[in-house]
């Protein structure tokens, strides 16, 4: 859409476009089966609140890879350390294992709870 060739090579930093409100109403049409609606208005709602959404929410600076020794930082583990065991930066959660009694305990944070060691 907005007949853009490539993205942008910096998310959120360098804009490469615009998109129109008809071409909001394009994708719309098009997309509206995969969205479970057949109404166009709802499916223009469903696309904007999805932009909306992409924007507002920020995107982590920091990659955590699976095995990396982290500490957390903040909430009821802080001053913990552990090691990743999954990484979801799309939902900006990490789950860390960490030594709770002396056994390892998964426990879900978000990425800016936790610092690389």
């Amino acid at each position: 859409a907005g007949g853009i060739a490539k993205a942008s090579g910096t998310p959120n930093k360098e804009k490469v476009g615009k998109v129109t409100i008809d071409q909001i109403k394009e994708i719309a049409n098009i997309k509206k089966s995969d969205l479970n609606t057949q109404d166009i208005k709802k499916a223009i709602e469903m696309i904007l609140k999805q932009a909306k959404e992409a924007k507002e929410k920020p995107t982590p600076k920091v990659v955590f890879d699976k095995g990396e020794s982290v500490r957390v930082n903040d909430g009821p583990f802080t001053n913990f350390n552990g090691t990743i065991e999954e990484a979801n930066l799309a939902k900006g959660k990490v789950k860390v294992m960490i030594s709770i009694f002396g056994r390892a305990t998964p426990v879900e944070l978000e990425v800016w709870q936790v610092e690389k060691i």
